[in-house]
């Protein structure tokens, strides 16, 4: 955001003499953080301290975005969704040594000696950028050769686009921010780890032309071997290869070694393959590297790793195939949450804390890549040495009998403490600000991207830190907006109240600095407790709100599954207590104002009585029986009573719902009922007598009463007379 106080009118200047470049990432490469647009002003102009950029969109209404990140010169925009076309972009406000400056960008798109720069390619092959998209064939030839791209096929974080920035620009100054390789280890040299690719019973990838075998494993272990020994030429190295023979060796275990030796660098040797048995059309170097989710100052040390050793091979003969990233396809994270590298090798490095990478020298399935590049020794032999001179060069070691001592010395650098205007700055030994978090003399201070030492209040990462108006965050107990806080080693407010627990009688109290009880809700040792409006300590159960909780006999407020007074409640993760309709480990369950699972009961309504299962579902259209009980529910759920009719059966059943058995005398008549069902044309022994219920269900009485080929005599009870 662009500060209200320095907004406004200023001196006219050409716009060429304030943006030195645009650099615009094409949409079809934008990585999914979002599309790089990046800024870069010219030397003279002061320190950038703030930028918008202005876009028309679909419907011609202009918009505005703030600046992301800036470093040193660079102003860096990540723009969401579909991004942005650079015919779109109208104009940008750069605010330079304090001075705003507003640019037309389609003027100075216009302009013949401006670069509004766009990339074009994949896969990480170095391509030609151009100027204006209305420039001739012949200028955009000529702008090839001064602007090109430096980029893999998508931004990893804005640390490692505001270097691809650079490089655009042809800058050769020091890297803009994080972190920077060691050049040197503790004892003055540096540890370079050589890994050859597979070995043992894992060949790697394998062909086999005009009767010569090319095998992953052999070429690899002598490539490594090859770079070590040339290495060794140079002072202030150690080299050391995770094989030295033909053995097996899990990713883990060369990365491990890499950490016990100390590594400075860890490279993994490789010969690439892709899936095709002979592929021609496939050739080349290229580098595998972390996507930077995780430790981005190891990422961009290794970028500039990469890209030395990537020169180094192309000058052997290799195309240059670039820098490519894989993230996790089966959702391993790193610690900071994000999606964690797929390869092994670079995924442990990132994590051992060195720079880690994978190169691909060639293709093994390419029979020219085998005859060019594997078919001798001595052609093994350029590889290595190739590598090599590439780390030699990275780190700038001098030849052994070059008369040097060790490392080439860093240039004198003015360190320290520096002051620009209202601005504060700390310069490290290598020659860069420092930026984020810094323990400088045993006090704990934060620089933005630019380097600039915060001070007061701030948000950074989503939290509120403190600083001092000497930068250094407040810790311990201070006093903010008039109360008295506690904060950690970054100025962080510590959740925990200020104060301590005292005991009255049976009662806990907490009283904080200023002696007074507190009351409400505090988190104690990272546990919630709450506090009556008298200070007391809430015990068991608690209505807050409207909502119950239920504190330990320690004060603390309990959540999830519990079993209280015999009873099952659940609590959610804010411990208020689940009620209603809930969905536990992936079972509908019904629970109470207190969260107390309910098990199955009777319901009455207005309309009747109805069944209600602890799920929360109940019976309809069907005979359920019920502590040892039958009963029926209808359509709508509800008990049925008294005489009902089932397809051709006729129930009965009592004024409570329950199936009748046995004799029923309805309307003057007696039936004969068997789990309520009413019986017809049956002959019914009941109490060493014999019964007779007619096609109605009704008992037959008093008469004669023909069955089947017999007549029978019945009296007035409907007792048969001649049936034994």
């Amino acid at each position: 955001m662009i500060p209200a106080e320095i907004a406004g009118a200023a001196e006219q200047k050409p716009a060429t003499d304030i943006l030195k470049m645009m650099y615009v990432e094409p949409q079809s490469m934008a990585s999914e953080a979002g599309q790089l647009i990046v800024a870069e002003i010219a030397d003279g102009n002061g320190t950038l301290t703030g930028a918008r950029l202005y876009y028309r969109d679909g419907s011609g209404t202009e918009r505005e975005m703030n600046v992301t990140e800036i470093s040193g010169n660079y102003a860096a925009f990540l723009v969401k969704g579909g991004g942005l076309a650079d015919t779109s972009l109208s104009r940008i406000e750069l605010v330079c040594g304090g001075v705003n400056r507003n640019i037309d960008l389609k003027a100075y798109r216009a302009s013949g000696d401006t670069a509004v720069s766009k990339v074009e390619g994949s896969h990480g092959e170095s391509s030609k950028s151009r100027a204006k998209s209305v420039q001739s064939d012949a200028d955009q030839k000529a702008e090839e050769n001064t602007v090109k791209r430096v980029l893999a096929d998508d931004s990893a974080g804005i640390t490692n686009a505001l270097n691809q920035a650079q490089a655009l620009a042809g800058a050769q100054a020091p890297k803009l921010r994080g972190y920077s390789a060691p050049r040197a280890g503790s004892d003055g040299q540096i540890t370079v780890v050589l890994d050859p690719g597979h070995g043992g019973s894992e060949s790697g990838a394998c062909r086999t032309w005009n009767g010569k075998a090319y095998i992953e494993k052999d070429i690899t272990l002598k490539i490594s071997k090859y770079t070590k020994k040339e290495l060794e030429k140079y002072e202030g190295v150690k080299v050391y290869l995770t094989r030295s023979t033909d053995k097996y060796m899990e990713l883990y275990q060369r990365v491990d070694f890499g950490a016990s030796v100390g590594a400075t660098v860890f490279i993994s040797q490789h010969i690439n393959s892709t899936n095709s048995n002979e592929q021609y059309s496939v050739s080349g170097a290229l580098v595998f590297l972390s996507k930077g989710q995780y430790r981005g100052d190891i990422t961009q040390a290794s970028h500039d790793i990469a890209y030395t050793i990537l020169d180094k091979l192309n000058a052997a003969g290799f195309k240059n195939q670039g820098i490519q990233y894989r993230l996790s396809e089966t959702g391993d994270q790193y610690p900071n949450g994000t999606l964690a590298d797929y390869y092994g090798i670079v995924r442990r490095c990132v994590l051992a804390g060195f720079p880690g990478m994978i190169v691909e020298h060639g293709f093994v399935n390419n029979p020219n890549d085998c005859v060019k590049f594997y078919g001798s020794n001595s052609k093994i032999k350029k590889i290595g040495v190739a590598d090599a001179k590439a780390i030699a060069a990275y780190y700038g070691l001098k030849k052994k009998d070059s008369g040097s001592s060790g490392t080439n010395p860093p240039p004198a650098v003015d360190t320290g403490w520096k002051k620009d205007g209202s601005n504060t700055y700390y310069v490290k030994q290598d020659g860069s600000r420092a930026t984020g978090w810094q323990t400088i003399d045993g006090k704990v201070y934060y620089f933005n991207a630019g380097g600039i030492m915060l001070t007061g209040k701030q948000k950074i990462s989503g939290k509120i830190h403190y600083f001092q108006p000497s930068g250094e965050a407040m810790t311990g107990v201070q006093t903010i907006g008039g109360k008295k806080v506690s904060l950690d080693e970054k100025g962080v407010i510590i959740a925990i109240p200020a104060g301590s627990w005292t005991l009255k009688g049976s009662t806990w109290y907490f009283k904080k600095w200023d002696g007074k009880n507190a009351t409400g809700w505090i988190t104690y040792k990272g546990r919630k407790c709450y506090l009556n409006k008298d200070g007391s300590m809430v015990k068991r159960w608690k209505k807050i709100k409207g909502k119950w909780y239920y504190f330990s006999g320690n004060g603390y407020m309990v959540t999830g599954k519990r079993t209280l007074g015999g009873k099952t409640c659940y609590f959610g993760d804010n411990g208020a207590a689940l009620t209603g309709k809930q969905v536990i480990n992936k079972e509908t369950v019904f629970l109470n104002e207190k969260g107390v699972l309910l098990s199955n009961r009777w319901v009455k309504d207005n309309v009747g009585w109805w069944y209600r299962y602890g799920n929360g579902t109940y019976p309809k259209k069907k005979w359920v029986t019920i502590e040892g009980k039958r009963y029926y529910f209808n359509k709508k759920g509800y008990m049925e009573t008294g005489w009902i009719k089932l397809g051709k059966n006729w129930y009965y059943l009592r004024s409570d719902g329950s199936a009748k058995n046995g004799w029923l005398k309805s309307n003057g008549k007696w039936y004969y009922l068997v789990k309520g069902k009413m019986q017809t044309k049956s002959w019914i022994h009941y109490k060493k007598k014999w019964y007779y219920v007619k096609s109605d269900g009704v008992r037959a009485v008093g008469k004669r009463l023909k069955i089947g080929k017999k007549t029978y005599k019945f009296d007035a009870n409907g007792v048969c007379k001649n049936k034994k």
